[in-house]
Formats: structure tokens, C-alpha cells, sequence
């Protein structure tokens, strides 16, 4: 059983009351779920979806947060994998395993192309810097579709960023990044500046301050089953050095 930890009054820890549905959007088809909180959650399982992309999950959601983008709360959730299990779909691993928990977010659509032009400027900018960091390329969209992995309120007319578990691709093409990514070059209104580079960096390195907290916090089954499928450290090996090349000469040259 993970550790209970808190920050401040956050629980971390959150027990399933119900598995409501199997959610039809997206590759790994994620179950909604009722938690022991009241609230429900859009939740994957080992098993379902390998572990190196759990932690990137549970990284990436973390590290939009303190970014500054608006991301649903992400919970540790037991007792899913159990559940499943009894309705006839066992997962592989153990079915106490943890599972990784999504706050769900009523009164959204995905987002569309023709939503996507009327995104204020700086939050274009905001998720187009973010995901380049964080080398996240399941983020394209245009006139003709895609698989954005973003959400638009209605009520409040915002963005949610969810999706993080194809992010940390050392294998990414860069340059598909910058040209199909939904607020590319030509859903912007201009390069990001050496003013902007200066303000990011620092709010870059921020985020990475707060990777200890961001670590601490995982069950220890995800990074140890996500080393194991590797063959190497998920953290220091797989995402720290995607995380550090802000810091190195031609990062803010790619994007301007």
C-alpha cells in the first residue's frame, strides 16, 4: 500500500466508490470513475498503459500545474484494478496496484480548430513553450483535424490540458512539433522574444525546482516498474535531461 501524503490539506490518496463507465475518447480508453471523495475521475491502470507512462502522467500533469496552465487535480486511486478484474477484464498486473486519477471536468468539448484561433495570446504561447520543454508531440490540430488532448470549457470559455503519457519523447521530431502543433506558428501572433525566453526560463526552472515534491509524491511500483521496462532510471535517464535543456544554448533558438 503507497504511503498517505498530503500537501497542505490535498489528499493524495483517494479510494473508488464506483466504476461508472469505459470512456470512448482517446487511444487507451480510460474508465470513469466515482472516488470516495465525491467526485469523479477519468482513471488508467497498469496494465492498460505501461508504467514509464504513468509517471509521465502523474510528471506532467504536476509540472502544468505549477507552470501556470489550467490542468484538472490528479489523485492516487486504489481499488480499480480490483474492480476491473471482476468484470472479467484482468489487467496483467496486480490488481492492487495504484492507479492514476484524472479529476473529470463536465461541461467541456474537445477543443476545435475554429475555438483554438480564439485562445487569448499568452496561453497559446504558454502551451506551445510547455509542450516543446516537455517534448510533447500529441498535441496537433488544424482545419482538417488532429489529436489535440485539450479541452474547452464552455462555461468558463478556457482551456484543460490533460494527457501527459506520450510526453518525454527523446525520440521526437522537433521540427513536427513546431510545425503541427495546435498554437504553431501560424496560430500566433508572434516569436517568443528574448524578453519571453528570459520570463520562461525562469518560470521553467521553477518547475524543475519542484521534481523532488513532484517525485516524492508516486508510488514507488510506477517508477520501479517504469525502470524495469526501460532498462534504465525513468527520472534521471528519461526526463530530467529532456527537463534541463532549457538551460542549454540553442533551446530558445529553435522557437523563435
Amino acid at each position: 500500500m503507497v504511503k498517505l501524503m498530503d500537501i497542505g490539506n490535498n489528499r493524495l490518496d483517494i479510494y473508488l466508490s464506483e466504476i461508472q463507465t469505459r470512456m470512448k475518447d482517446g487511444v487507451t480508453k480510460p474508465w470513469l470513475c466515482l472516488a470516495d471523495d465525491g467526485l469523479s475521475y477519468v482513471v488508467k491502470t497498469l496494465g492498460e498503459i505501461p508504467p514509464q507512462q504513468m509517471v509521465y502522467e502523474w510528471v506532467g500533469c504536476q509540472l502544468a500545474r505549477e507552470f501556470g496552465l489550467n490542468t484538472p487535480k490528479v489523485k492516487q486511486i486504489h481499488g480499480v484494478g480490483g474492480a476491473i478484474a471482476l468484470l472479467g477484464n484482468p489487467l496483467g498486473f496486480d490488481s492492487n496496484s495504484v492507479s492514476f486519477a484524472s479529476e473529470y471536468k463536465d461541461k467541456t468539448t474537445p477543443l476545435t480548430y475554429e475555438q483554438s484561433l480564439q485562445i487569448p495570446v499568452n496561453v497559446k504561447h504558454d502551451l506551445f513553450v510547455f509542450d516543446y520543454w516537455i517534448m510533447n508531440g500529441d498535441r496537433t490540430l488544424s482545419e482538417i483535424g488532429g489529436n489535440v488532448n485539450l479541452l474547452y470549457s464552455i462555461p468558463s470559455q478556457e482551456l484543460v490540458v490533460f494527457d501527459h503519457n506520450n510526453a518525454f519523447d527523446s525520440e521526437l521530431n522537433i521540427d513536427d512539433l513546431l510545425q503541427n502543433h495546435v498554437f504553431a506558428k501560424d496560430n500566433r501572433t508572434h516569436i517568443v522574444d528574448m524578453m519571453d525566453a528570459v520570463e520562461y526560463n525562469d518560470r521553467l526552472n521553477n518547475c524543475i525546482s519542484s521534481m523532488g515534491q513532484i517525485v516524492s509524491q508516486m508510488p514507488d511500483e510506477w517508477i520501479e516498474q517504469a525502470n524495469d521496462a526501460l532498462g534504465c532510471n525513468v527520472i534521471d535517464d528519461k526526463i530530467l535531461p529532456i527537463l534541463n535543456r532549457c538551460n542549454e544554448a540553442n533551446f530558445w533558438g529553435r522557437i523563435r
